[in-house]
């Protein structure tokens, strides 16, 4: 809606679990999350939930299509968003973190390698390239792949 209360994109995308389907509009872009893919991890007691995100402008429009399932997709600032691929995906390279950021058309500008890392602020983002001591990480049981708490 806008600043008078109008209804601007008529509500089309449902909620996915405890997820609201929608994020807020940054740089004329807002995060649409579409479908979920829950998996039960082995051993454990939860799930494991990656979405399909996009983005679409201030007129409901798609300008990046939802095609590939991620664990997490941001905010743009700076004209990237932070972006985590999913850990049983084919976007991560074997010892390199799964964080990056995609540009306004969705590719990847910096490819996942990051294990933690904040949104562009005034040109900066702040990264962690190593993974944390053991004794603060976790694994992720299906693919052996890290991640710190």
């Amino acid at each position: 809606m806008n600043e008078k209360g109008e209804i601007v994109i008529q509500p089309r995308w449902k909620g996915l679990g405890l997820n609201s389907p929608l994020g807020n509009f940054s740089e004329g872009l807002a995060v649409v999350y579409d479908e979920i893919n829950s998996a039960p991890v082995q051993d454990e007691n939860y799930t494991y939930d990656t979405y399909k995100c996009g983005y679409i402008n201030t007129k409901g429009e798609y300008v990046i299509q939802p095609t590939k399932f991620r664990y997490s997709c941001g905010n743009f600032y700076n004209g990237l968003a932070r972006t985590e691929a999913d850990f049983l995906g084919d976007e991560l390279q074997k010892g390199k973190g799964h964080i990056g950021f995609i540009d306004k058309k969705g590719n990847w500008a910096i490819p996942p390698q990051f294990f933690q890392a904040t949104g562009f602020e005034k040109g900066f983002a702040m990264v962690q390239s190593e993974p944390m001591s053991k004794d603060l990480q976790r694994i992720h049981p299906q693919s052996g792949y890290n991640q710190e708490n």
